[in-house]
């Protein structure tokens, strides 16, 4: 298994295998598995093809290929598939994670480091932070996804 260690915006990150390590300041503040469960079948990561600067990609058999790879300085993790649709899918599992901050990442004023102490609830679909929900006019933030509370 071949490490490969990228370098963007000051943050390190290292790919091994189907490990991904944030290591930020010597502390790795996130160690999580890339290898996604799709409809119940785990779909191992072995090892990881370079394709260009801070750029890899992984086969995932019938499933597809999985890709690692900066993008506006940033790092993205995405996969292509065949399959048209699954019933369950489960991506950055057994993730551990250390430092004095945590980072959410989604598209409104939740997007942001919060100190790790504080307990907090962050809507999935939260785009609509300061508008009428588009599921409910009586509902104040967030657009609901099916079965799902945020």
């Amino acid at each position: 298994m071949t490490n490969h260690l990228m370098t963007i915006a000051g943050t390190d990150y290292l790919l091994s295998g189907d490990r991904l390590r944030i290591v930020h300041r010597n502390d790795t503040v996130l160690d999580v598995c890339l290898s996604p469960v799709l409809d119940g079948e785990l779909v191992q990561i072995t090892d990881w093809e370079k394709t260009g600067r801070n750029s890899y990609k992984a086969s995932l058999g019938k499933f597809g290929e999985a890709f690692i790879r900066e993008q506006f300085d940033k790092l993205t993790f995405w996969i292509e598939t065949p399959v048209k649709e699954f019933e369950h899918v489960t991506y950055l599992s057994d993730g551990i994670t250390s430092g004095e901050v945590w980072r959410t990442f989604v598209s409104d004023e939740h997007e942001r480091l919060w100190d790790k102490k504080k307990d907090t609830n962050i809507p999935i679909s939260s785009a609509y932070a300061d508008l009428n929900s588009p599921d409910y006019d009586d509902v104040l933030g967030g657009m609901t996804d099916p079965t799902d509370a945020p």
